[in-house]
């Protein structure tokens, strides 16, 4: 969704937060992610720094308002993961 938004005819400094900061935390939670240490604090780092410049972006525009709410369910997930193992 990160990526389609920062594709998609957004304001220039819109598609730079998100493809400089958003979309690197999420990849680097997620390589934590595939190989299996769901307990890293890299997983829960890179998602908190991604639904932090997601926040940012819904408070400046409540269209962005969606990305932010995927990124917390996907914080979410990710402790209960974690929980699990």
């Amino acid at each position: 969704m990160a990526e389609e938004i920062a594709i998609a005819p957004a304001e220039r400094w819109v598609a730079r937060v998100i493809s400089d900061r958003l979309i690197p935390s999420l990849y680097s939670a997620r390589t934590y992610l595939e190989v299996g240490r769901l307990n890293s604090p890299e997983v829960r780092l890179g998602i908190s720094k991604a639904q932090n410049e997601a926040s940012d972006l819904a408070d400046v525009d409540p269209r962005y308002a969606p990305l932010y709410s995927k990124i917390r369910v996907l914080a979410e997930e990710a402790a209960i993961a974690a929980r699990r193992n």
